[in-house]
């Protein structure tokens, strides 16, 4: 394991901002699956050997939330959560994203957090598919709150977690140490079977499409439910994250919330001016005639 661990030291170091304080640690722990999750679980167990975890999860299996909350609507509970008959966190009735707020700005709101760890998700969160994790979400809102975060998930095809939470560990313990850059989060996906080591990568594509709508029944009023089945997409672009990972490579690929395609600002300066519509006169006011 050391050839990776080296590989993934250099990364850190050569594109951190200012480290983060000594121990003890302050993490939070959260996830897409639900509280009751296993990787979750995992997760929880081997970061505390690093400081002190909080766990504040969804309530229910919030899978493919992306990054929406429900600042709009307010979240109907949380409340806090038993585990094999041990306090284990809060369960929040609301997205990946809302554990973050809830967790950092009200249920804690006295203590900042040292870092953010979202996962460990039953399932890879890999190139444009990432988009739509609920675990990647909740990452991308912490590093929105100026604290360090990391998603992390795992292949289908791996049951147990404990591997996978051990890797996590080992690349929390570089983050703590080294930082990241502001607004820069980290998705690390681990793969199934024997691992080959480690790669840091670009986003790559790979994609969750819309394979078709089956319908779920239709009601008296004319309205038909639909069910969304989706296939995977994938193009095999060189030295990004989803070749690698299919080659038995985990993968870390920085995030940022800035998503500018800076490249093309350039190009877009070069279209020919945009004449915008002359804003129409309002209409004069009508004078008071006299009596």
């Amino acid at each position: 394991m050391r050839h990776w661990a080296l590989a993934l030291l250099c990364f850190i170091g050569s594109a951190a901002a200012e480290p983060a304080k000594e121990r003890p640690y302050r993490i939070l722990v959260t996830n897409d699956d639900g509280i009751e999750a296993p990787g979750i679980a995992a997760l929880a167990t081997a970061l505390k050997e690093l400081g002190e975890v909080v766990v504040v999860a969804p309530k229910t299996d919030q899978s493919g939330r992306a990054h929406s909350t429900s600042i709009a609507t307010g979240i109907a509970s949380v409340a806090p959560f038993m585990r094999d008959g041990v306090r284990f966190g809060h369960a929040v009735d609301g997205t990946p994203a809302d554990c973050v707020l809830v967790a950092i700005y009200w249920l804690h709101g006295g203590g900042k957090f040292d870092l953010v760890v979202s996962g460990i998700n039953y399932g890879a969160n890999l190139g444009a598919a990432s988009l739509y994790s609920g675990t990647v979400g909740a990452a991308l809102e912490g590093s929105l709150a100026g604290v360090p975060a990391i998603a992390v998930s795992q292949d289908h095809k791996r049951k147990d977690y404990t591997r996978s939470a051990t890797i996590a560990a080992g690349i929390v313990e570089r983050v703590l140490q080294q930082g990241l850059p502001q607004y820069t989060f980290l998705n690390v996906n681990i793969p199934g079977g024997e691992l080959k080591g480690v790669k840091v990568a670009p986003m790559g594509y790979s994609n969750q499409a819309l394979d078709r709508f089956e319908p779920m029944g239709g009601a008296s009023d004319g309205s038909t439910g639909l069910k969304i089945k989706l296939k995977r997409e994938t193009q095999q672009i060189s030295e990004t994250d989803t070749p690698f990972y299919m080659d038995g490579y985990v993968t870390i690929t920085p995030l940022q919330a800035d998503w500018t395609a800076h490249q093309d600002i350039k190009v877009l300066k070069k279209w020919p001016p945009l004449e915008l519509p002359v804003e129409p006169e309002a209409p004069a006011a009508q004078q008071a005639t006299p009596h």
